[in-house]
């Protein structure tokens, strides 16, 4: 191998643009849940009765109405909680 010729190396994957976890404003308490992100759905069934929640999976439709204290937990298709948001 010559001056000229870099070694092999793996090529990174690009980087995708990370998500904030939990909101900048918490105010539908998702810090007390925060121990689930990664987990399934399941995993959360008497906190869903404590106050209003939604779960938005990838191209679920929502509606636009914004609620202060209701929480948002977005899932991946295998229903494993990625993030939390208020609204």
């Amino acid at each position: 191998m010559d001056a000229a010729t870099p070694p092999d190396k793996p090529v990174p994957p690009t980087a995708q643009p990370t998500l904030p976890v939990l909101p900048a404003n918490d105010s539908c308490n998702a810090a007390k849940i925060a121990s689930h992100i990664g987990k399934h759905t399941k995993s959360l069934e008497t906190v869903l009765l404590l106050q209003p929640v939604r779960i938005i999976a990838p191209g679920t439709m929502v509606t636009m109405d914004y609620i202060e204290s209701r929480l948002n937990i977005y899932t991946d298709d295998a229903g494993l909680i990625q993030r939390l948001g208020c609204g």
